[in-house]
């Protein structure tokens, strides 16, 4: 079985590492840098599971929060139930 993770994480270096481990274990992902890009591929793919960053910016370039991580993971539990 395939596992295709999405990887959210507004951190270069730490979207890398978490990629090149992932594959080393045989999975796959999609990486983005903020919550906008996130919803964007949630809705049009479906993923094994996320990795999520909870301090992230809802676009790139602004501020990190602990709310918009957690918003988040709000839209996720909804949309997958």
């Amino acid at each position: 079985m395939s596992f295709h993770a999405l990887v959210v994480d507004d951190n270069p270096g730490i979207l890398d590492d978490v990629k090149d481990r992932l594959e080393s274990m045989g999975h796959t992902c999609d990486c983005v840098s903020c919550q906008e890009k996130a919803r964007i591929l949630l809705d049009e793919k479906t993923y094994s599971y996320v990795l999520l960053d909870l301090e992230i910016p809802v676009k790139y370039g602004r501020p990190s929060r602990l709310q918009n991580g957690q918003n988040l993971i709000s839209e996720i539990r909804k949309i997958r139930g």
